[in-house]
């Protein structure tokens, strides 16, 4: 079983977040909500769980500028970091 992080972007703001992504989203938050339904019911299909963490724009935005992500890739990857040091850390 692996845990799969994924982050709480409410609709407001998510057109804050795809510019931060600096673009590589979906323009519609509908269509990126339904991308990231699909991908967690496949994870639970197969066994994983999904986690929801919390998103803060400040922390993001550094994340984004200090490892260059773009895209759906600087959401995962923040998720997942996020999500392990929630975890490590209680």
């Amino acid at each position: 079983m692996a845990i799969n992080y994924k982050l709480v972007v409410d609709r407001d703001r998510y057109p804050t977040v795809r510019n931060i992504c600096d673009g590589g989203l979906p323009e519609s938050y509908d269509t990126w909500i339904y991308e990231n339904e699909q991908s967690s019911r496949h994870s639970i299909g197969i066994g994983d769980v999904t986690k929801w963490v919390e998103l803060d724009l400040n922390e993001f935005r550094a994340y984004c500028q200090r490892t260059r992500y773009k895209g759906q890739t600087a959401l995962d990857n923040f998720a997942f970091e996020k999500g392990n040091a929630l975890e490590r850390d209680g």
